[in-house]
């Protein structure tokens, strides 16, 4: 969007040859948020789009060790079953799985819900110019960009406990 009174809707290609379609028949287009940009960039996904891959076995993050409140889930974890190792692990594996959640998972979570709603807001704004609206977009595109800051943070703070 350019102004307020403007509504620009985007025409999004993406242009294949023949020899580029034998070649990645499973190819997927994702249409992203607009976010500071003028337009909304696409990304191409060469065999699809990314399965889930269900449950995953637990795996201690390192990046746990950076965080303020990880000597306090262990200490609080393992000294509930003090005469039973296997069961102190087991209590300290469901306590770091919360953990994470409720840390490092809400970023997460939140990006997602606000990415849904600026996307709702855009499709919206497309056919409808409401100065209450185009507010709201500005407001949840300022949320979602300190929501992106906190997760490069979170990513940085990762790639520092690997070095």
């Amino acid at each position: 969007m350019v102004g307020m009174n403007s509504i620009h809707k985007g025409l999004h290609r993406a242009l294949y040859d023949s020899s580029s379609r034998l070649t990645f028949p499973k190819a997927m287009i994702e249409v992203l948020q607009r976010a500071n940009f003028d337009h909304n960039p696409l990304l191409l996904h060469y065999y699809g789009f990314p399965q889930s891959r269900g449950e995953r076995p637990f795996r201690f993050i390192i990046a746990w060790c950076t965080h303020g409140d990880y000597q306090h889930v262990v200490c609080n974890a393992w000294h509930i079953y003090v005469d039973h190792v296997l069961t102190s692990l087991d209590h300290v594996m469901g306590d770091f799985i919360i953990f994470n959640k409720d840390t490092f998972g809400s970023i997460y979570r939140c990006k997602r819900e606000l990415q849904v709603r600026i996307k709702g807001l855009e499709c919206f704004l497309e056919f409808v110019d409401y100065v209450r609206y185009w507010n709201l977009y500005q407001e949840l595109s300022r949320e979602y960009d300190l929501v992106i800051f906190e997760e490069e943070y979170v990513v940085l703070r990762i790639m520092r406990a690997l070095d």
